[in-house]
């Protein structure tokens, strides 16, 4: 997935620095293509991991998640889906930012934060009565990449920055 978020980034570069759209006067900015693909990726995944969730509700009654028998399987799924269809943004937002910058701490920030999303929302959940951990590991990690985003807005004279306080 990060391979893809990277393709989507050189795409938009060549395309609006390079390619078609270079003498557009109507382009977006760096930061705004970073927030479009980011709320993009993040609905697509809710999408296919939510409507999968849903392809199991067959019949009456309640499917328990595996990790905790006395909660839905749909009910787990959401809260984990939001989670990490929100920080598709911000990661997106990060990612983009570091590659426009190379700023090859950002990009394997990104990376490493992703994967640990994913391995906490998969290989935990396997556990019996590891739902809110692993709901918790979602959200801790959301909120860890929030602050890289803030920080990063705040002290660092970046494309993201230079959109949201206006530095020339």
């Amino acid at each position: 997935q990060e391979l893809v978020r990277f393709g989507f980034w050189k795409l938009y570069d060549y395309a609006y620095n390079k390619g078609l759209f270079k003498n557009d006067k109507t382009k977006t900015t760096p930061f705004m293509a970073a927030l479009a693909i980011g709320w993009g990726y993040g609905f697509t995944h809710l999408m296919l991991t939510y409507v999968a969730a849903l392809s199991h509700a067959t019949g009456p009654g309640m499917l328990p998640s595996p990790s905790c028998p006395t909660v839905s399987v749909f009910y787990v799924n959401a809260l984990i889906t939001v989670g990490m269809s929100l920080a598709h943004i911000i990661w997106n937002l990060i990612a983009f930012d570091g590659y426009n910058q190379l700023s090859y701490w950002r990009i394997a920030f990104v990376f490493v934060v992703h994967m640990a999303t994913v391995m906490s929302s998969v290989v935990i959940t396997g556990f019996t009565g590891s739902c809110g951990f692993a709901i918790g590991v979602v959200y801790l990690l959301l909120v860890l990449a929030l602050y890289v985003l803030w920080w990063t807005i705040t002290t660092h004279n970046t494309l993201i920055s230079r959109r949201w306080v206006r530095v020339n």
